[in-house]
């Protein structure tokens, strides 16, 4: 009686425990998404068709998981050469978000667009 009684506090704790995972996998996925959406229109890629950026996001990925797997060493430089490139894209990308509100002052064409118009009046 005592093991059984035991047995469905267990059941009852991993019950709610799987209710909070699946509620934090859940919100993780939108806040993600949230995210994605920000940096498309910030980056101004949300111009670019569903397809390549599927592709980019794809070979992206690709590229993070076999950067150290590589055998052949030119590619596998490559790779890290990218990686490091995208990083410090991301990385002044992510730090302008912190810094500023506005959504037309992150990417750089907008900001030369407004010098120049600017230079015109």
């Amino acid at each position: 009686m005592i093991v059984q009684e035991n047995f469905k506090e267990i059941d009852a704790k991993i019950k709610v425990l799987q209710a909070k995972k699946k509620k934090m996998v859940e919100t993780r996925k939108v806040q993600l998404s949230n995210f994605l959406t920000l940096l498309l229109d910030i980056s101004g890629a949300n111009i670019l068709p569903q397809a390549v950026l599927a592709g980019a996001l794809i070979d992206a990925a690709e590229k993070f998981q076999n950067k150290n797997s590589n055998s052949n060493q030119k590619e596998s430089q490559q790779q890290n050469e990218t990686l490091k490139i995208w990083q410090e894209k991301g990385t002044e990308l992510l730090s302008q978000l912190r810094g500023k509100k506005s959504k037309n002052t992150f990417r750089q064409s907008d900001k030369k667009d407004q010098h120049d118009s600017a230079k015109d009046s």
